[in-house]
């Protein structure tokens, strides 16, 4: 398991043979797919109901990984979220996949999303019930 984490901001699932690459092992953008996945489970977690506010929403603006070692076809894993950093209009969050049994970590991944008013296409400000929740986790 992740340090400092715990089954609250966590994401399960099991590798599939359809994420798999000719080696074996989980293509890498699969991993951007577990890290939205696990996200999306933080918020509802959370009491966020994604495109619940109307007219605004969070949208990703970078992501990088680091790949420390392979999923395998059938692996179970765990996928952590934490809050690293939380500005006026954006969120950067860290995801952590790791294998389950082991808790071997195997690709650490940062998301930096802005909350955007959708009419505009332009960061604005997170609202300030949303802000409690993220602060607090």
């Amino acid at each position: 398991m992740a340090p400092d984490s715990d089954l609250n901001s966590s994401f399960s699932d099991r590798v599939r043979f359809s994420e798999l690459d000719p080696q074996g092992v989980v293509f890498y953008s699969r991993y951007f797919e577990y890290a939205d996945a696990a996200i999306i489970s933080y918020f509802r977690t959370n009491g966020i109901v994604p495109g619940e506010n109307r007219g605004s929403d969070f949208q990703v603006k970078t992501t990088s990984a680091e790949y420390s070692r392979p999923l395998c076809m059938d692996d179970e894993f765990h996928a952590f979220v934490s809050v690293q950093n939380l500005g006026r209009t954006s969120v950067q969050f860290l995801v952590s996949v790791c294998e389950r049994h082991s808790g071997e970590q195997c690709c650490a991944i940062e998301v930096l999303q802005v909350y955007v008013d959708l009419d505009t296409a332009r960061s604005t400000a997170i609202p300030e019930s949303l802000r409690r929740v993220l602060e607090a986790s």
